[in-house]
């Protein structure tokens, strides 16, 4: 019988079952259902509506089959516009809407933790740092939280939300 491989990784939440197909499958399945759904429904987790990142990647090797489910290397960064054609554009209309703008880019495109400093830094980068943006901040970074465009994972750091 063939091996099939599955490993998910989803943050720092990693998980991997070897063994026959049927068996790896079942195990997959009682992880999915008994763990990583009681898991989810518990946490707010950034979901993306870009295919690509999250696809199902599988592959042929050695007599065994291997599954890879999460986020994938083969991510298509190129389907977003640079910030910098993004600020030539002046696409966000209001302040709320560029800080989550620079937190999608701050957060490798939805796909990890970013801080208060790389918004900082975004601002210096797109030249549109100034003085009452800064001394604001705080209040736009609350905004966009009781907006649900982001979430705090601490004191330090925040996640995109799908929203």
């Amino acid at each position: 019988m063939e091996n099939l491989k599955i490993k998910f990784k989803l943050h720092a939440l990693e998980y991997e079952v070897e063994g026959p197909q049927d068996v790896a499958r079942e195990e997959f399945k009682n992880f999915n259902d008994n763990i990583l759904a009681q898991l989810l429904s518990k946490v707010n987790v950034m979901l993306t509506s870009n295919i690509d990142e999250h696809k199902v990647l599988a592959r042929e090797s050695e007599g065994s089959r291997s599954l890879t489910l999460g986020n994938s290397d083969t991510f298509d960064h190129e389907a977003f516009p640079t910030l910098k054609d993004v600020k030539l554009r002046d696409l966000p209309k209001s302040e709320i809407d560029w800080l989550v703008v620079y937190a999608f880019y701050a957060s490798n495109y939805g796909t990890k933790e970013f801080t208060r400093e790389d918004l900082l830094r975004l601002y210096k980068d797109t030249d549109r740092r100034t003085d009452n943006r800064i001394r604001s901040l705080s209040s736009y970074i609350k905004a966009a939280l009781k907006a649900l465009y982001i979430k705090s994972t601490n004191d330090t750091n925040f996640i995109i939300l799908q929203k």
